[in-house]
């Protein structure tokens, strides 16, 4: 009898995962997104505090239709154009990076926000990304520390 219980307990909760690991009907997986940068600190030498933003979103098994970016709750950009299709214009940034890993920018999204609701001292961000079907992922939510000084 013991064993019997067991295996309907086993078979019970064999069940349970496959149902819970059930895709929609239409079999349309949610997009993955992440937010690269800021993830500590965000220097900035204007008046006004800046933040370069940057996510990597992508879907498998369709596209991503947009990532939007929050500051707390505060929607504050939307892009719908994967960053290896927008050209860049180094007015007053400089990034210089270290990584010797080769950067996917068709999955990258990044936005330049300056002012308001960006303040010096510590900020929340998180982003969406919504794909070609209408799932939507929100990442984790990082907070980073604005400041002018270095």
């Amino acid at each position: 009898m013991i064993k019997n219980l067991s295996k309907i307990a086993m078979s019970l909760a064999l069940a349970l995962t496959l149902f819970s690991c059930k895709k929609d009907e239409d079999n349309n997986q949610a997009p993955i997104v992440s937010i690269i940068s800021p993830i500590d600190t965000y220097y900035h030498d204007s008046t006004l505090p800046y933040v370069d933003i940057v996510a990597e979103a992508y879907d498998n098994d369709g596209t991503i239709a947009k990532v939007e970016f929050y500051r707390g709750t505060t929607l504050v950009a939307t892009e719908t154009v994967p960053d290896s299709r927008k050209s860049f214009s180094a007015k007053n940034r400089i990034t210089i990076s270290k990584s010797v890993i080769e950067i996917d920018y068709s999955k990258r999204y990044s936005t330049f926000i300056e002012g308001a609701p960006f303040v010096t001292g510590p900020n929340t961000i998180t982003a969406k990304a919504y794909d070609d079907k209408g799932k939507v992922t929100t990442s984790a939510a990082i907070t980073f520390n604005l400041t002018n000084e270095r």
